[in-house]
C-alpha cells in the first residue's frame, strides 16, 4: 500500500526509521514511492539524498532489477534541470556495488582459506569408502546384487534372455 507524502523529506526520515528498527524492504518502498510519484517530479536538492538511500538499500538488499528501475525514475526527474545530479548518483551507485563486491570477494576468500582440503587420505568419509570397497573382492557383487545374480543365472537363453546380456548384468 504506498503511502504519499507531502514532502520528500518526510520520506527520508520515514526510511530512516524504518532502518532503524530493521525493517529494509518497507523503508526501500517509502523511498520508491517518492522517486515515482508525480507530484515530486521537479527535480529538488533533497532527490539527491533520497537517491542515494534507496541505492545504498537497494545494494544491502541485492535488488539491482528495482535500482535501476529508480534511476530511470530519478533520470526523469533530473534530466532538464540537473544532470550532473544523476551522474553523481550513477556513480556513487557503482562505488557501492564494487565496494560490496569486493567485500564478498574477501569474504568468500577467507571461507575457502578456512576450508580444509577435501582430499585428505585420513577424513572419515574416505576411510570408510575404502574400508567398504577393499571388503568386496574384485569380480564378485556386493551383497544387495547377489539375489539379482542367482536369478540371472538360472535363466536360460530360451526364456528370451540373450547369454551376452546375462554376462553384462552379472557384472555390474
Amino acid at each position: 500500500m504506498p503511502t504519499y507524502f507531502q514532502r520528500p523529506e518526510n520520506a527520508l526520515k520515514r526510511a530512516n526509521e524504518f532502518i532503524d528498527v530493521g525493517k529494509e524492504q518497507r523503508a526501500l518502498d517509502a523511498l520508491y514511492d517518492v522517486i515515482k510519484s508525480k507530484k515530486h517530479r521537479t527535480w529538488q536538492k533533497i532527490h539527491e539524498p533520497i537517491m542515494e538511500k534507496y541505492l545504498q538499500l537497494c545494494v544491502d538488499l541485492r535488488k539491482s532489477h528495482i535500482a535501476k528501475e529508480g534511476l530511470y525514475q530519478y533520470k526523469n526527474i533530473c534530466q532538464q534541470v540537473n544532470i550532473n545530479s544523476l551522474v553523481d548518483v550513477v556513480r556513487k551507485y557503482i562505488a557501492l556495488a564494487e565496494e560490496r563486491t569486493e567485500a564478498a570477494r574477501q569474504e568468500s576468500h577467507q571461507t575457502v582459506l578456512d576450508i580444509d582440503d577435501l582430499d585428505l587420505p585420513d577424513s572419515p568419509e574416505r576411510s570408510c569408502h575404502l574400508d567398504t570397497m577393499g571388503q568386496i573382492p574384485v569380480g564378485e557383487l556386493s551383497p544387495v546384487f547377489r539375489p539379482a545374480q542367482k536369478q540371472l543365472q538360472g535363466r536360460t537363453s530360451l526364456s528370451g534372455h540373450r547369454p551376452a546380456r546375462i554376462k553384462e548384468l552379472s557384472a555390474l
